[in-house]
Parts: structure tokens; sequence; C-alpha cells
């Protein structure tokens, strides 16, 4: 529900230069297999770091896909940045 509130969108290609890198570079760093990813793939996981990377805490329901889809590669990011995070099974 709370999506009907969302009033702004944003693609990685919106990002600043230097936010993109970083967000390009989380893949590489945390993904498990980004050589595998089709590019469509490759930056929906890197506009991950723009929601995860200023977050206080992440609250995340990963998926039972090997390694947790996009959601597992928030998580990982997460933890990489020390951020809390709550994770909800399905």
């Amino acid at each position: 529900d709370i999506q009907k509130f969302c009033t702004s969108v944003w693609v990685i290609s919106d990002f600043p230069e230097e936010q993109r890198d970083k967000a390009y570079q989380s893949v590489q760093d945390h993904h498990p297999n980004p050589s595998a990813l089709s590019q469509g793939a490759f930056k929906l996981h890197a506009r991950n770091h723009g929601i995860v990377a200023y977050a206080k805490q992440v609250i995340a329901c990963p998926s039972s896909k090997p390694g947790g889809g996009g959601t597992g590669q928030g998580i990982r990011l997460a933890q990489s940045l020390d951020i809390p995070i709550t994770i909800i099974k399905p």
C-alpha cells in the first residue's frame, strides 16, 4: 500500500555520474555472478544501490531464487554497508 504514496520515479540513468558509478560497482562487488546478468538485470541490481545505500534500516522479504533475486542483492549490499536488516520470511 505504501507504493500509492510514491510520487517520484528514478532509473539508474537518472543518477548523477558518481552515484551511478558506485551503483554499477556495487553489482560487481556483491552479485554472485555479475557477468551472467543481462544489461537490464544489471541495471535493476544497480538501482538497489540508490535504494539501500541511504537507508537507516532495511526490511526485506527475499524470494526463494538462488541468491534471493534482486532483494538478495539489496540484502548483500546492506550487509556490506553495515545497515541493520530485518528479513521477513514469505
